[in-house]
C-alpha cells in the first residue's frame, strides 16, 4: 500500500471521530464523510504501519442514513463532521461511542447508559464562535492552517452571521487575527477583535457600532472595552447570568436547560446538602441548584469567572452561594462537601480533584463531560469508592461528533 494508491472499500462503522472505517489486506482505513454500509473509492493519503488514512473519492453504494449537508464548506471546513448523517443517526452513534468508550476503559455496565438528551435546534444553536483571520475571514481547514471563508455558518446563531458579514467588511482586516462573536437568547452581542497593531477606534465604531452592544479589542495581552459593558447576560431557566469576555458558559443555550435538569435529578437533593461544585465557571450550575441545598461552594481557577459567577448570584438574590478562586490542591482544607458536581474542561479531572474526592468521599457525585473517553478514564479511577450509576448523553453539539455527559456516581457501601 504507498500514498495515491485507490482502493474500493465498504465501510462497517464510524470512530470516535465521526470517520469511516473500513479495510484494506486487514489494515484499518479511515475516511472522512464516509457512512456504514457504505462502498467507496478512495485514495490513499496517509500511510501509517497500523493504519491508512484516505480521500474519499466517489461513493459507489450509498448509505440510507446519508443526507445532503446544508453547508457549501462541508467538505473542507473543520467544524461540522456529521452534517452529512441523518440527525437520528447522529444521535444513536453518539450513545453508542459513550458505550464503546466504557466498555473499553472501564469495569461500567453499558446498560448504565440511557437514551440521549437533544433539543428540536440542531441549526443555528451555538452561541459563541471564533473566526481566523488572514486576509479572509472563516474557519481553518481540515488539518490545516488554511482559512476557509465563511459566509454563513450552519450552526452559530444567526446574529453572529450578521455580525460576521458585517465583519469582513472592515478596512482593516489586515491588523485583525481573530474575530471572537457571542451572543445570547436575549439577543445580546459581544465581539472580541485581535489584533496585533493598533487600529483607529473611531473607525470602529463607525463600523460596528450598530451591530454589536459591546465591543472589546485585545491587544499585546490586554482586554479594551470600545463600548458597552464588556459583559452580556443570557438566561437558564429562569436564571439571568453574566457572561465576561473570557467565561465559560455552555455553547448550546437550547439544550442546557436539559443538561442541568437531569443534573438536579442525579443530585437528588433534600435541602439540607453542602454542594461543591467545582471548575464551576460563572457559577451557572451552583445558582440553577441552589434552592434544595443548604448552600453552594463553588471553586474555579478563572478570577474573571468567579467574579461573574459572584455577580450572577447578587443579580438572581441567591445567597447561600460562595465562589473561591483557586485550585483544589490549594483549598481543599477549607472545602466540606455532600455533593460534588465536576464539569472539567476536555482533559477532564486532574489528580488533585481525583485525590480530593477519593479522600472527601462526598456521598454523591454528579460528573458533567465534554469528552467521553476522559470521562471514561475518570470514572475508572473513582471506582475504587464510587459506583457509577447512571450517565445520560446530552446532544449539546448537533452535526460534530461531540457529546455531552452526565454520570452519576454513588459511594459505595462500606462494611
Amino acid at each position: 500500500m504507498e500514498i495515491g494508491d485507490v482502493y474500493q472499500l465498504e465501510i462497517t462503522k464510524l470512530d470516535h471521530k465521526g470517520r469511516g472505517i473500513g479495510r484494506i489486506h486487514n489494515k484499518i482505513i479511515f475516511v472522512s464523510g464516509a457512512l456504514p454500509k457504505e462502498i467507496i473509492s478512495a485514495k490513499i493519503v496517509v500511510n501509517k504501519k497500523k493504519y491508512a488514512e484516505a480521500e474519499m473519492l466517489k461513493i459507489i453504494k450509498r448509505s440510507d442514513e446519508r443526507v445532503e449537508p446544508k453547508c457549501p464548506y462541508f467538505e473542507k471546513c473543520g467544524g461540522c463532521d456529521l452534517l452529512h448523517l441523518k440527525i437520528e443517526s447522529q444521535r444513536e452513534f453518539k450513545r453508542q461511542k459513550v458505550k464503546e468508550l466504557l466498555d473499553h476503559f472501564t469495569n461500567v455496565n453499558c446498560s448504565c447508559v440511557k437514551p440521549i438528551l437533544f433539543s428540536d435546534s440542531i441549526y443555528f444553536y451555538r452561541n459563541k464562535a471564533t473566526f481566523k483571520v488572514k486576509e479572509q475571514v472563516g474557519y481553518f481547514e481540515k488539518k490545516s492552517f488554511q482559512i476557509v471563508p465563511i459566509d454563513q455558518c450552519q450552526i452559530v446563531a444567526e446574529e453572529i452571521n450578521d455580525i460576521l458579514n458585517q465583519m469582513k467588511q472592515l478596512p482593516f482586516l489586515d491588523v485583525i487575527t481573530e474575530i471572537i462573536i457571542r451572543t445570547s437568547q436575549k439577543k445580546d452581542t459581544m465581539a472580541i477583535l485581535k489584533v496585533n497593531k493598533s487600529i483607529d477606534r473611531h473607525e470602529v465604531k463607525k463600523w460596528l457600532k450598530n451591530y454589536v452592544n459591546t465591543l472589546l479589542l485585545y491587544e499585546k495581552g490586554e482586554y479594551q472595552i470600545l463600548w458597552g459593558s464588556g459583559y452580556i447576560i443570557d438566561t437558564i431557566g429562569n436564571f439571568q447570568f453574566k457572561i465576561s469576555k473570557d467565561s465559560f458558559f455552555q455553547i448550546n443555550s437550547f439544550a442546557t436547560k436539559l443538561l442541568y435538569d437531569k443534573v438536579s435529578e442525579y443530585a437528588n437533593l433534600k435541602g439540607t446538602e453542602q454542594l461543591v461544585d467545582l471548575y464551576c465557571g460563572t457559577g451557572t450550575i451552583g445558582i440553577y441548584l441552589h434552592k434544595n441545598v443548604k448552600s453552594v461552594l463553588g471553586v474555579e481557577i478563572n478570577k474573571n469567572a468567579v467574579m461573574d459567577a459572584r455577580e450572577n448570584a447578587n443579580m438572581n438574590g441567591v445567597s447561600s452561594t460562595q465562589f473561591l478562586c483557586g485550585d483544589v490542591a490549594k483549598l481543599k482544607q477549607k472545602i466540606h462537601a455532600d455533593v460534588v458536581i465536576v464539569d472539567p474542561p476536555r482533559a477532564g479531572l486532574d489528580h488533585e480533584v481525583v485525590s480530593f474526592l477519593l479522600q472527601t468521599k462526598p456521598i454523591r457525585i454528579i460528573y458533567v463531560s465534554c469528552d467521553a473517553a476522559t470521562l471514561a478514564r475518570d470514572l475508572e479511577l473513582l471506582s475504587t469508592f464510587y459506583k457509577t450509576m447512571e450517565i445520560t448523553p446530552v446532544d449539546m453539539f448537533p452535526n460534530t461528533h461531540h457529546v455531552e455527559c452526565v454520570a452519576l456516581l454513588c459511594l459505595k457501601e462500606t462494611s
